[in-house]
């Protein structure tokens, strides 16, 4: 094989394992917001473990809990992102603004430092 021929295909290889590598931290800032499906996607329908009366709601940019008649909702913006945890920032009308952090599980969200959201949330 000519050497020329073996430095292209080192080159090609080369670019598309770069955007391999670029695509998929691209998809992974996506999934969080709800539009993808990857790793930590948080978007979806939970039932708290010690009450599975309680609901808990995700999806692009509101979380909201229900048990029984009442309902308490909210709007919310990723902050980090860092393997298997998010931070976002709890905000919803009346309330002073917030923020929780949510570590991603196999099928369990483990939900620290927001009195309302806080536990431990099966997927459904």
């Amino acid at each position: 094989m000519p050497a020329r021929w073996i430095g292209s295909v080192s080159a090609s290889v080369f670019i598309i394992f770069l955007l391999c590598s670029l695509l998929s931290r691209a998809a992974s800032a996506l999934c969080v917001l709800g539009m993808g499906n990857c790793s930590p996607a948080i978007s979806g329908e939970y039932v708290m473990l010690d009450n599975p009366n309680t609901k808990l709601t995700i999806d692009a940019s509101k979380i909201a809990a229900s048990q029984g008649p009442m309902t308490i909702a909210a709007d919310y913006t990723v902050r980090s992102v860092e393997g298997n945890q998010v931070v976002i920032d709890v905000t919803a009308p009346g309330t002073p603004p917030g923020s929780a952090t949510i570590v991603v599980d196999d099928r369990v969200l483990h939900i620290k430092g927001n009195f309302v959201f806080d536990g431990d949330w099966k997927r459904k």
